[in-house]
């Protein structure tokens, strides 16, 4: 069963967002369901975005890595499968959001959203709206993300973050850097498997 109901309104800035669900979690526990209901029409643009957040800044959080990187990996799965029409999965939206990690990246990190969202505006239509494409990029990202890799998270959640603003704010700009990045991140992270595996023929 999928959550049917984010296209009834326009999704808001990222970082208005990020502020009602910290309002949201003072009052009570929190969960995908939450940006969901705030996020509207680009509901998977948003959770990529508020769920990459936390290893974008980065947070001091032990085990956040692979906490963060189940929903990310679920989320940009089902939109590269689907496309961003179709609500996000059931199992996802009922996850939880510690509520401590919400007040902790809301505090670090709605101003800076703020600014980054200043310097944002729709442009390049076309790269903003390849939803399954953006999304595969996400899920490659995304698993990356999940690996033990010593201070390896920061660069892919700040691609993962940039692709999923570009998304909502329809800026085509932020997405080709985000998308840019991974592609070097990626590329890069072939090369250091390939040699390492040669060394150890």
């Amino acid at each position: 069963m999928e959550n049917s109901s984010t296209h009834e309104k326009d999704t808001p800035p990222t970082s208005i967002l990020l502020l009602e669900l910290a309002a949201r979690a003072r009052r009570s526990p929190v969960h995908i369901s939450d940006i969901i209901e705030i996020a509207g029409r680009r509901a998977h643009a948003a959770v990529l975005a508020i769920v990459a957040l936390p290893e974008a800044l980065p947070l001091p959080v032990a085990g956040m890595s692979t906490l963060l990187a189940i929903p990310l990996i679920l989320v940009s799965a089902h939109m590269a499968a689907f496309g961003a029409g179709q609500g996000v999965p059931e199992i996802v939206a009922k996850r939880p959001i510690p509520q401590k990690l919400v007040a902790a990246v809301a505090s670090r990190g709605a101003n800076i959203l703020k600014r980054v969202e200043r310097m944002s505006r729709p442009r390049l239509l076309p790269l903003a709206d390849q939803d399954r494409l953006l999304a595969l990029m996400c899920l490659l990202l995304a698993v990356v993300i999940a690996m033990p890799i010593p201070f390896g998270n920061l660069p892919p959640a700040i691609c993962v973050l940039l692709i999923a603003l570009g998304m909502i704010q329809r800026d085509g700009l932020f997405v080709a850097a985000g998308f840019s990045g991974g592609l070097l991140l990626l590329g890069l992270g072939a090369y250091v498997g390939h040699t390492v595996a040669t060394k150890a023929l």
